[in-house]
């Protein structure tokens, strides 16, 4: 379900990229990159895709990707595409990794919790549960942070004059 959809690509122009970064919606979802909606909207294009995106990102994270790649890469002539995620994801830093690991509160239920790919933090929110519970996911409070990212994404995109579509691809701001 698409609830905000703001598109400044314009069909009729050129790109030599597409650039995207989302969640597991973006990367493939576990059909592979031509089954990715960036693929397809590269084709239709006809341009390259760059695919951003990342099983289980959060917004923050999926912000982070396409800004670090725009202040980073030539931008002439690509257009960009961002598929905003469930709003209750949040971040936190692996100093040790140097990268920031996705936790939401179901991934924390005991029957979906997986011991191999869990680091000491993880653990520690784990047990620490209901704490974290009252301070990040708190279901107003993630509508509002991820209508901020959304805002800032398009905030940044047209200061930088380059063209995008976005889409909250989840359905999780009803």
């Amino acid at each position: 379900m698409y609830i905000l959809h703001m598109s400044l690509i314009n069909p009729n122009k050129k790109y030599k990229k597409l650039i995207t970064s989302g969640c597991s919606f973006t990367h493939g979802h576990f059909q592979g990159e031509e089954a990715s909606w960036g693929y397809q909207l590269s084709e239709l294009l006809g341009c390259e895709h760059i695919n951003r995106g990342a099983g289980g990102s959060s917004n923050y994270i999926i912000l982070n990707k396409i800004i670090k790649y725009c202040e980073t890469n030539d931008m002439t002539d690509c257009c960009v595409g961002l598929q905003f995620s469930e709003i209750s994801r949040r971040e936190y830093w692996l100093n040790d990794y140097k990268r920031y690991q996705t936790v939401n509160y179901a991934s924390l239920d005991d029957e979906h919790f997986n011991h191999d790919h869990k680091t000491d933090q993880m653990y520690f929110i784990k047990e620490n549960k209901d704490f974290f519970q009252s301070i990040w996911w708190e279901d107003n409070e993630n509508v509002i942070r991820a209508i901020n990212f959304m805002l800032m994404a398009k905030s940044y995109l047209i200061s930088k004059n380059i063209d995008f579509v976005m889409f909250e691809g989840i359905g999780s701001i009803l």
